[in-house]
């Protein structure tokens, strides 16, 4: 039994070394990523916002994706006058490393700038504590969480079918970690549903219709920055939930997916 221990204990980290192998290996392609990325900071000192956000969309094509790619990119977008766009990779850039103060202070200060003046109801209390801690972890560090928990109790398992002794000490334990990764898992499941599901409005006012199309009657306003769940697609139309709930279709090109 001890053996089978060792074993699950040997397989779970040679998985983690695995893993982050490939992670290091991703990004790498014909593009010059490092010299791409400080052309860009360089044209982005000199106030050449533009050429920067070229420079930038290189590396994006070559399809390597990192914080600091879009949290410049969000500066230059930002300082170009490009709010929306701004937003967008804010929020890329967050997804990637929410707990970075800097990131989120520039964050902070681009939303302030979004003309919004709405009345949003609150959450359950217990629903409002699940999305702040998931805005504080990412979704790969709630996976390797969720593996860890996951592993611990299996140990804790075998420990007590071993020790039926210590079977009342294991058991709080097992609760409290089982309760853990039910939470983990409940994030990790919200985070991917709203993969692809989320947007922000990249025009400056956006017209919401009751239908898709142009003759449609105009039901509510969008502004420029302003965050919006995406419900469905239509020939170039795209069905939004506004923050306050009222639902619109609005043209797809006015709309960028995070």
């Amino acid at each position: 039994m001890k053996k089978t221990l060792w074993i699950l204990f040997i397989t779970f980290f040679l998985a983690l070394g695995t893993c982050s192998s490939a992670e290091g290996a991703e990004g790498e392609g014909s593009v010059n990523i490092e010299r791409c990325f400080h052309l860009g900071n360089d044209y982005y000192e000199k106030g050449e916002y533009e050429k920067a956000l070229s420079e930038y969309n290189k590396i994006f094509q070559s399809g390597y994706e990192s914080k600091s790619l879009y949290y410049n990119t969000a500066n230059a977008y930002f300082k170009s006058g490009q709010l929306g766009k701004a937003l967008v990779n804010y929020e890329r850039a967050v997804r990637l490393a929410p707990r970075d103060s800097d990131l989120i202070s520039n964050y902070k200060f681009a939303r302030s700038n979004v003309a919004s003046m709405l009345q949003i109801k609150r959450d359950i209390w217990l629903l409002r504590i699940v999305k702040a801690y998931g805005e504080k972890v990412t979704l790969n560090e709630l996976i390797w969480f969720s593996s860890f928990i996951y592993v611990i109790i299996i140990i804790l398992l075998f420990t007590a079918v071993l020790r039926p002794d210590a079977f009342r000490r294991i058991l709080p334990i097992n609760l409290a970690l089982l309760a853990a990764l039910i939470l983990n898992l409940c994030v990790i499941s919200i985070k991917v549903y709203n993969t692809g599901k989320e947007g922000v409005i990249i025009t400056q006012q956006v017209e919401s219709r009751y239908g898709p199309f142009d003759s449609a009657t105009v039901f509510f306003k969008l502004h420029e920055g302003m965050k919006v769940k995406i419900l469905d697609y239509k020939e170039g139309w795209v069905k939004v939930k506004r923050a306050d709930g009222k639902i619109g279709w609005i043209s797809k090109s006015d709309v960028e997916v995070i």
